[in-house]
Parts: structure tokens; sequence; C-alpha cells
């Protein structure tokens, strides 16, 4: 596809699609300098094409929460006090303390015989 800068003195071009987007990140135009293609009734910005995202892609806007809904939802909502919290991470802590003595199966050691095996001298033999 052909591209084609378009300035207030001249129509530059044809350049591909690499090359023009290579000429406005160089500085060589601004981002606000109209391009144009062949099939388009008039010219574009160049922004408008290669910069934003068109509206149609974004997702719908999402509508504010009423404020009477947010104030009803802050006073339903109970924050737990510091004991509150401190609590159940005392008791989780002393569990794990006990889980993690030398007591429990999870640090027990591992005893393995490595004797050398017992041959029986019958077997083998003829």
């Amino acid at each position: 596809m052909q591209w084609f800068v378009v300035t207030e003195d001249e129509q530059l071009g044809p350049f591909d699609e690499v090359e023009l987007k290579r000429l406005f990140e160089s500085g060589e135009f601004s981002d606000s300098t109209e391009v144009w293609r062949e099939g388009w009734d008039k010219a574009k910005k160049y922004k408008d094409i290669f910069l934003e995202t068109p509206e149609d892609d974004l997702p719908p806007e999402i509508p504010p929460i009423p404020l009477d809904a947010l104030e009803k939802a802050k006073k339903q909502r109970k924050i737990p006090t510091q004991e509150e919290v401190k609590a159940p991470l005392e008791q989780l802590s002393e569990e794990e303390n006990r889980d993690n003595s030398p007591n429990t199966h999870l640090n027990e050691e591992l005893h393995l015989d490595i004797s050398e095996p017992e041959v029986d001298e019958e077997v083998g033999t003829s």
C-alpha cells in the first residue's frame, strides 16, 4: 500500500508503510501532519491513523458508583480491629512452630541401611 504525506505546500510520496512510519518517528514530520492513500476521499492526520486507538476498540466506560450506594457500602463494611487481625496470625504462628518442631514427621531423619547385602553362597553355584 502506498502512502503520501500532505503538507501545506505539496504532496510527497509515495512511501510504503515502513518508510512512512520511519519518517514520522525520526521527526521529519509532526504527528499532526496529514497522510493520504488511494481510495480515501481526503487526507487524515498521521496520529489518527497510526497512534490512537479507535474508539470502537475501547471497552465501554464504567459508569460511576452513585454516592448513596457508596456511603451505604462503607457503613455496611466492618473493618476489623488490630486485635481481630492479630489473634488468627498468632494462632497460625503457634501451629507452624508446633509443626516445625524436631518431633514431627516432617523433620524426622531418614535412616538408610547402607551395609553390604548378605550373599547366599548356595544361590548361583552349581
